[in-house]
């Protein structure tokens, strides 16, 4: 009896320390429950979410399902505060603890109407920072703090997930941003930086970023697969119910000036913005996208045929953009008007009109190490001074008669003039030893018009998913150019001199009309067929005339002289397969496209035809994984036809000892481009991570081959080698750092690419190995402190299989900070550093370049409205506009004119026509009541 009961207690006690063991081991504890509503009916979409109790960050959240049930997972042991929101619903509140067991059921939450007053908790703001719906990834703006009178890059630099380069250009979950938009509508077109860099972030309610898809699948709801990067800024409703915007004005030392302002008035039916500014800083800071520069003959046509002893004449019709520390010296003066208007969902307007004027004088020496067997130097001195004037109109509509048809219409305008003038020594020497030189001067004026017009008819044939879609544009652009040409070229080698004085006159018109027609059929569920035809026919002409001036007047040079037609036309019909699931998004086609070039040259009668075969395949994936996650597979292939001025067998003497001449026998380039990118983010942890492995792969590679003569001229003509291959990987990854409040972000690219280089006539394989990779630690949330500190490092290796004396290694190092520091609330110090180091076996000497800049401000008048700011710029006066690069046949070392150290006072105004709170902003708390 005794034994059976020490039995029994012994087991009692077993039992029971086993039980205190597995209690102690939790940990973590996972809540559960069902969110009803008064009438006791289930609250589907609610959001539940887990703060801390003592400063109510967020900590966890989900939503509640169909049923308006919820299961929050593995919450860390603790002390919360359970908050549960819907659209119209009064929040709940409700003390919870983590860690005393595996899990909690908290049974029915009862939510009620809004108008029910909470006794227990007093609220200030409650948001969730972020949340996540498929691939939509939606920022909460008050979550992230910004300074007074912050941009919205500032506030993009903050957001997880989100890289600013210091161009502007951004990008988002790895990818490039395509477009920004302001309340779902365009801002001066599709540049990015016009709306970032423009638009104050205390603006903003929510920062919005998804893969927009084509107007076609947002019409029919048949995904095509096309998707484009795109961040919706969406606006509080205090700023669409006056002005806002920013303006600023400043002066400083060696006469530097700056003038800038941007003025907003938004509705929920219409858009008005007005920018300006006027400086003389190198601050061209809105835009470069599509920048066209004419530059004296066709290689400023050809797209990097030629050297750069170009004439930069820019007749762009587009914004300016720089970061104020381009080279040579910079004035600028710039404005524009951007109108959108949405009269009702049927019809809407968008426009826009920008002016751009441009004058800069640019010295500059470059030194270059020409790579071949017998290896030369050359050495340029240069003094170039350029007045561009640019005008650009933009219109564009979306009309909706009824839900079955749909109307898209675009036209765009721009036209310009500018004028250059440059002077230039150029020397080529080979141990020591000048072998040739070149001293020319040229005076040049250049206008442009062009005309982009385009419609697309869409239509809904009853049955889901049967469509029928039309659409056509046609573009044409003019560009002429005079110019005054001397040269004094001497040839030390043979003793020959040769004096040109010239006048060349350069005319090139293009005109394309491309047309398009598709039709989609249902199959059957989510399963759809879709029959395409695309004519495309682009007609060119270039007229280049060039007149030796002599004591008797003038003699046309039938040399260097070219009047040249092209006409390059396709038809290419296909099929494609898609199928839309909610999960699984493919589209698998096939075209066939049936190519024609016919050119004449006038001066030699030749006639060139090429005629081109090719099957296009094209396969898309997508999965999305949920959760954050999604996979993508692309697969493309494309056609890229030579270029007029590629093809036209006439010398460019624009560089006397630089020529270049066309080749009428080249082949179009047949492209394969694959790649696999994989993206998940996090909202719980706001940890990103994206990777992205592409290759690509040409037939008939373009590639423009150099040789030297006999005088030691430089003779550049395009040639096609039978492929080149490249293979890249990118990867991202950011993730908060808790312990210190920031954030850290690292990225790295590998890039291979196999192709050939000439090298005195002989075609080598080559190997350009590059790699990068980047640190970045930035502090989140700070009202006192703001720093981003960091370095990048770029490697890029040439590699000749066949000559180890040809290969080329260079390494760039980038390190950087900056700095903000709030004193008082009123006053703000900001400091940057930035260090570049430039290294390379192939040079004597590495070359430094650290620029620091400094400024103090004081905040005045009501709601921080005015800023008071002192700036130094290039503290240390080290802004020497020096560049390397590496090219296959080349290093080359640039040094330029630029601006040094200068001093600026400044005042900046917050125009706020709205009541807006001057410490709006930042991760508010809730208050509660004991």
């Amino acid at each position: 009896m005794k034994l059976q009961v020490l039995k029994s207690l012994s087991l009692s006690l077993v039992l029971t320390c086993i039980s205190l063991a597995l209690t102690a081991q939790v940990n973590k504890t996972s809540f559960k429950g069902i969110v009803t509503d008064p009438m006791d009916l289930p609250v589907p979409g609610a959001t539940v979410m887990i703060l801390h109790a003592d400063d109510s960050t967020l900590v966890q959240f989900a939503a509640t399902d169909p049923k308006g049930a919820f299961l929050v997972k593995n919450v860390a042991k603790g002390d919360y505060l359970l908050n549960i929101t819907f659209l119209g619903m009064a929040p709940i509140y409700q003390s919870i603890t983590s860690g005393q067991t595996e899990e909690v059921d908290l049974g029915t939450l009862q939510m009620q109407e809004a108008t029910t007053l909470l006794g227990e908790v007093k609220v200030t703001a409650d948001f969730v920072p972020i949340t996540m719906n498929k691939d939509t990834i939606s920022y909460n703006a008050d979550a992230f703090q910004t300074q007074p009178n912050a941009v919205v890059e500032d506030l993009l630099k903050k957001l997880p997930g989100i890289e600013v380069n210091p161009d502007g250009s951004i990008k988002a979950q790895g990818e490039d941003v395509r477009n920004v938009l302001v309340d779902g509508k365009e801002f001066f077109g599709s540049d990015p930086k016009l709306a970032t860099r423009n638009l104050p972030a205390k603006a903003l309610k929510k920062v919005k970023v998804y893969d927009k898809q084509s107007e076609m699948s947002e019409f029919t709801g048949v995904d095509d697969g096309i998707r484009e990067k795109t961040i919706d800024l969406q606006l509080r409703e205090e700023f669409k119910q006056g002005l806002f915007g920013t303006a600023q004005a400043g002066y400083g030392s060696d006469s530097r000036y700056n003038a800038k302002a941007s003025l907003n008035r938004f509705s929920k039916t219409s858009q008005i913005s007005l920018l300006g500014q006027f400086n003389n800083i190198n601050d061209q800071g809105f835009s470069f996208s599509d920048r066209m520069n004419f530059s004296g003959g066709m290689r400023g046509m050809m797209g990097g045929g030629g050297g750069n002893r170009t004439i930069e004449i820019s007749s762009s019709s587009n914004i300016p953009m720089s970061d104020g520390l381009s080279t040579g010296l910079v004035q600028t003066g710039a404005g524009g008007l951007n109108f959108n208007w949405q009269k009702s969902k049927k019809f809407n307007v968008r426009s826009s009109y920008f002016f751009n004027g441009v004058d800069k004088n640019l010295i500059q020496y470059s030194f270059r190490q020409n790579r071949s067997d017998n290896p030369f130097d050359t050495e340029e001195n240069s003094n170039r001074n350029t007045d561009n004037r640019s005008h650009s109109f933009s219109l564009n509509s979306d009309i909706k008669p009824d839900s079955f048809n749909q109307v898209q219409v675009n036209a765009r305008v721009g036209f310009g003039n500018g004028t250059g003038l440059n002077e230039s020594l150029l020397r080529n020497v080979v141990s020591g030893t000048i072998e040739n030189a070149s001293l020319s001067q040229s005076d040049a004026r250049s206008n442009n018009l062009s005309l982009n017009t385009g419609a697309t008819f869409m239509r809904r044939l009853g049955n889901r998913g049967r469509n029928l879609a039309i659409g056509g544009t046609l573009s044409q652009g003019e560009q002429d150019q005079e110019s005054i040409f001397e040269a004094l070229n001497e040839f030390y080698i043979t003793g020959d001199t040769e004096a040109l004085n010239q006048l060349q006159f350069t005319t090139s018109k293009d005109t394309r009309l491309d047309a398009q027609f598709s039709f989609t059929e249902p199959l059957r569920k989510r399963r759809f067929l879709e029959l395409s035809y695309n004519f495309n026919t682009l007609d060119a002409d270039y007229d280049r005339r060039v007149y030796d001036v002599i004591p008797e007047g003038q003699n046309l040079n039938t040399m260097l002289s070219a009047d040249y037609s092209s006409v390059f036309r396709y038809h290419r019909p296909g099929a494609t397969f898609r199928y839309s699931g909610t999960v699984h998004n493919i589209n698998a086609g096939l075209q066939y496209q049936v190519s024609e070039l016919t050119g004449f040259v006038s001066q030699s009668e030749t006639q060139i035809r090429q005629d081109y075969r090719h099957f296009l395949p094209r396969l898309t994936w997508r999965w999305d994984m949920g959760s954050g996650e999604n996979l993508r597979f692309n697969y493309t292939t494309r056609i890229n036809q030579p270029s007029i001025t590629q093809l036209s067998p006439v010398t460019d003497n624009s560089d006397p000892l630089r020529l270049y001449v066309g080749n009428e026998n080249l082949d179009a380039e047949y492209n394969h481009n694959l790649s696999i990118n994989f993206h998940s983010f996090s909202q719980f942890s706001s940890t990103s991570f994206f990777t992205s492995l592409s290759g690509t792969i040409t037939d008939d590679k373009i590639i423009t081959s150099r040789n030297i003569d006999e005088q030691f001229r430089e003779i550049s003509s395009p040639i096609n080698i039978d492929q080149e291959t490249r293979v890249s990987l990118y990867a991202s990854f950011g993730r908060p750092l808790k312990m210190i409040r920031s954030r850290v972000s690292l990225n790295t690219t590998f890039t291979l690419t196999n192709t050939q280089n000439v090298i005195n006539t002989a075609l080598l394989d080559l190997n350009r190995w590059s790699r990068s990779g980047g640190v970045t630690i930035s502090n989140l949330n700070s009202e006192v402190l703001e720093y981003s500190l960091g370095g990048r490092w770029t490697f890029t290796d040439n590699y000749f299989k066949s000559n180890d004396v040809l290969n080329q290694n260079t390494l760039l190092h980038n390190y950087f900070v900056d700095v903000t520091l709030t004193l008082w609330k009123k006053w703000r110090i900001e400091g940057g550093y930035d260090y570049s180091l430039y290294t390379s076996n192939q040079f004597s000497e590495n070359q430094s370049l650290p620029l620091m800049k400094v400024s103090i401000s004081r905040f005045v008048m009501p709601a921080d409205k005015g800023q008071i700011k002192f700036s130094i710029f290039d503290v240390l006066d080290e802004n020497r506009g020096l560049s390397r690069s590496a090219n296959i046949n080349y290093l080359e070392e640039i040094r330029s004119n630029s601006i040094g150290r200068y001093a600026m006072l400044s005042f900046i105004y917050a125009i706020r026509g709205a009541k807006v709170e001057a410490g709006s902003g930042g991760f508010r708390h809730i208050e509660r009541r004991r």
